[in-house]
């Protein structure tokens, strides 16, 4: 078989069913692409939420010590405060229950707040 017969018998195949095999393709990926892509947004979704919730937790938890700061019944160093997901979580000693009510109230006013674990003990350090 020379070359010629080879260009000739691939010429001989109809244009309908290349351009049938080329749709079939290209139904079959644009579906794929489109998963692929909607799978892309949702993950960069996630992580710039995830950075969203992260930098809420920061500024929730920095917002809560500046409270507790000013608090004259209340000593911030000796409390603790943590959130993840804007659940805060106290902890610590408080020399009163009146000052562990205090924080707790404080931490449940803070904007963004959705739910606080108090962990926070009555009296001194032992």
């Amino acid at each position: 078989m020379d070359s010629s017969r080879k260009c000739s018998t691939v010429a001989k195949v109809p244009i309908s069913a290349f351009f049938a095999s080329f749709t079939s393709f290209a139904l079959l990926a644009a579906p794929c692409a489109g998963l692929a892509a909607t799978a892309a947004a949702l993950a960069a979704c996630r992580t710039a939420e995830q950075a969203s919730i992260s930098a809420d937790d920061a500024s929730i938890t920095s917002g809560i010590l500046a409270k507790l700061a000013t608090d004259s019944d209340i000593n911030p160093s000796h409390i603790d405060v943590t959130t993840n997901h804007r659940v805060v979580t106290l902890a610590g000693r408080a020399k009163s229950q009146e000052a562990r009510e205090k924080a707790e109230l404080i931490a449940r006013q803070t904007d963004g707040v959705r739910r606080v674990v108090d962990k926070v003990k009555v009296g001194d350090p032992q």
